[in-house]
């Protein structure tokens, strides 16, 4: 729609800092520019914010129910998955190619990756931005169930559920350091900035 064309540039904003922070690697780990590049991973929290706008006002515009739940989820798949399998099939295959004899192996990392294993302790992110493609399926699930209740509350209700939900975010630190960002509780309070917007 028109009056939301503005997010573009934001997507945009989000995108190059993403990309400069991938950049990074071309200086040496004593640069002063580094400090400045770290800042792009800024981004990726750009997006969750935008994904916790825009999905919860398209839903609003289409008039979601619960019953709609599974069309919702087919279609942010469709938006997901096949850049994301295309872009792991290319590594594996490229991987498979410089190591024949480790065939089952690369197997078996491609199968963490794709059904999303690594999170809980199976194998290893085969590029580590896939983490986020993770957080943004456990927002689709979430707001998919819980839109419908918010949506038909009243706003002082709604809004003590949404706190009640950013309190459950505490939660990430019983999580050990090293996974606690591959999960929706640690990133909630960026998607409910959006969606309070």
């Amino acid at each position: 729609p028109p009056r939301l064309q503005q997010l573009n540039f934001l997507r945009f904003l989000a995108a190059a800092m993403v990309g400069v922070f991938h950049c990074a690697f071309i200086f040496s780990p004593d640069s002063p520019y580094l400090d400045f590049l770290s800042m792009g991973s800024d981004g990726v929290y750009v997006f969750f914010v935008i994904s916790g706008f825009i999905i919860p006002w398209s839903l609003d515009q289409s008039h979601y129910s619960i019953e709609h739940w599974g069309v919702f989820m087919i279609k942010r798949f469709r938006r997901l998955f096949p850049s994301f399998v295309f872009s792991l099939l290319c590594y594996w295959i490229g991987w498979w190619w410089l190591h024949p004899d480790h065939a089952w192996e690369s197997i078996q990392l491609l199968m963490s990756n794709i059904f999303f294993l690594v999170p809980f302790g199976v194998g290893e992110w085969v590029n580590e931005i896939y983490w986020t493609l993770w957080v943004e399926l456990q927002f689709y699930l979430l707001v998919g169930l819980i839109f419908p209740v918010l949506i038909h509350l009243f706003p002082s209700r709604s809004s003590g559920i949404i706190l009640l939900l950013n309190m459950l975010s505490f939660g990430s630190l019983l999580l050990p350091v090293e996974i606690e960002k591959n999960f929706i509780l640690f990133h909630l309070p960026y998607f409910t900035m959006g969606f309070i917007a």
